[in-house]
């Protein structure tokens, strides 16, 4: 039997959203849905993903009363991109364009491995704007990534699941290779948050990460909660980088509670 956290099942289809569509944003356009009603949360997938990687997550935040906002990133799933370099800053920027374009000035925020990260910016630079930040294996320096990560069971299955959507949602489906380089350019970033910045977040986090990940180190993740002040850390035992599709019961258990 394979274990949990070496499988890498699909998550379930999105319900339609009550709102979806275009925002022009940075001289792009990024694709937002909205699903159901009450205290906004704003979702942001992994690297190469989109919002469909949320499709375990949306449901149990609207039983629960959330206004679930999906986006994706620039060059990401139905999202457009320029030949503008990546970077976090850029699409933290990004993300604030689409909330502004809803009209939208306060929310929560969960993010995923890239997503993460911004999130992460966004309660560091811009935290008048954050409500609660789950943040879901983030690195903030190139020491916290593991070595030849890329090259495990699960990586390759999300990388090869990754160019099927993007030629499958994008706008321009024969431009993966020159949207896959722009974006790894971005994960070269060395130094994302240095330990000052992350002492100054006042919004209250909590950091996840599944107990078994293949990309970032868990003493790095520690490192990120002990320097937010009043942040909680929070491991799944059966979950690996991939935990909100292997262990979703008890991601979205954890999230629930950091939200």
């Amino acid at each position: 039997m394979v274990k949990r956290w070496k499988a890498l099942p699909q998550p379930k289809a999105l319900p339609a959203p009550w709102r979806s569509g275009l925002a022009p944003v940075n001289g792009i356009q990024i694709y937002y849905s909205i699903h159901g009603t009450g205290d906004p949360v704003v979702m942001l997938h992994g690297g190469l993903g989109s919002g469909n990687w949320w499709g375990n997550q949306v449901p149990a935040l609207m039983e629960h009363g959330k206004r679930v906002i999906l986006i994706d990133s620039r060059g990401n799933g139905r999202s457009t991109r320029s030949d503008q370099a990546y970077s976090y800053e850029l699409m933290l920027a990004d993300t604030l364009g689409v909330l502004d374009y809803l009209d939208i000035a306060r929310a929560s925020f969960v993010g995923w491995s890239d997503g993460a990260i911004i999130g992460l910016l966004a309660a560091a630079h811009q935290g008048e704007r954050v409500d609660r930040l789950f943040a879901f294996a983030p690195n903030v320096t190139l020491s916290g990534v593991r070595k030849n990560f890329q090259d495990t069971v699960t990586f390759k299955l999300a990388a090869r699941r990754a160019a099927d959507e993007y030629r499958e949602l994008s706008s321009t489906p024969d431009q993966y290779e020159e949207f896959l380089a722009q974006i790894e350019t971005l994960w070269v970033n060395d130094t994302i948050l240095i330990r000052r910045q992350l002492k100054a977040i006042a919004t209250p986090t909590t950091i996840a990460c599944g107990a078994h990940d293949e990309a970032i180190k868990l003493t790095h993740l520690k490192y990120i909660a002990r320097s937010i002040p009043g942040s909680h850390l929070v491991i799944l035992p059966d979950g690996s980088h991939f935990a909100p599709l292997q262990t979703p019961r008890e991601f979205n258990a954890a999230l629930l509670a950091g939200l």
